[in-house]
């Protein structure tokens, strides 16, 4: 009975730290450096949170890069509020989002880091740090690494599919209302972003949002478009047949409903 309830909360901390992992990653997609801004710096702040390994805590939580993470947080808030470059950024971001969903999803392995016995042993791993008290998981050295892989893999995805559904919402805003779509983008990744880390049972709700919303968003710019794209490639089909009065021709598809012009074709008539 206890082993089980234990078999339970670790496999529900596990989907809550994989939850936390795709809600930076999505954000990636709406605001790329000012997400991985807000990870290094709650990093720095309190490390025993996402207890990164030493190589991500010196790219993301390090004085330098969140300096340099900083400058670029301003710089991309700034270009979005221009109606014009807003576009080129969204463009050129296109390129730079699957790289930052990368670290993003890095930044965050010390979540999901397992150990490799059930007692409780110490296990060793890059992304892990045991002294901070970070939680863990028991699997093999083996299914972390695919576990690892699988996250880096869909947070990539994920990010894309929400940065297309950012350019898709942004084309609402016209003018000033650049401005307030930048605004609102930038609440929602700092709101997201700090509530999976320090709340993490929301983090599921959150991942969840995201995946529904997104996918919502690319079936209707792609899925629909391409079904809708076969069914117009249909138009210019020919049927034979008859009239009503007995004359031939040809009926000829305007549409994807099924409606048809009858065309008459000219027959010789017998001398």
């Amino acid at each position: 009975s206890s082993s089980s309830s234990s078999a339970t909360m670790t496999f529900f901390e596990g989907l809550q730290s994989a939850a936390v992992s795709m809600v930076v990653a999505g954000n990636e997609g709406i605001a790329p450096f000012l997400t991985l801004f807000l990870v290094g710096a709650i990093e720095k702040a309190r490390p025993e949170l996402l207890a990164m390994g030493e190589t991500m805590e010196s790219i993301v939580a390090s004085w330098p890069g969140l300096l340099f993470l900083g400058v670029m947080t301003v710089l991309e808030f700034v270009s979005k509020c221009v109606p014009v470059l807003d576009e080129i950024v969204d463009s050129i971001m296109v390129w730079i989002v699957p790289f930052m969903s990368i670290l993003g999803t890095l930044s965050t392995m010390g979540l999901v880091t397992m150990n490799s016995s059930s007692d409780g042993a110490d296990a060793t791993d890059d992304f892990a740090n045991d002294d901070e008290g970070g939680r863990r998981l028991n699997a093999s050295d083996g299914a972390l690494l695919f576990l690892q892989i699988v996250l880096i893999c869909f947070g990539i995805v994920l990010a894309l599919s929400m940065h297309v559904t950012k350019m898709f919402v942004r084309l609402l805003g016209v003018g000033w209302l650049t401005g307030i779509l930048t605004v609102v983008e930038a609440g929602w990744c700092i709101t997201t972003v700090t509530m999976a880390v320090f709340i993490r049972q929301i983090s599921i709700f959150l991942a969840g949002v995201m995946v529904v919303g997104a996918g919502y968003v690319v079936k209707k710019k792609w899925w629909d478009k391409r079904h809708e794209g076969e069914g117009t490639g249909e138009e210019g089909q020919q049927i034979q047949g008859g009239d009503e009065e007995g004359g031939t021709g040809s009926y000829h598809a305007t549409d994807d409903k099924g409606k048809a012009d009858f065309i008459p074709t000219a027959v010789a008539t017998p001398v």
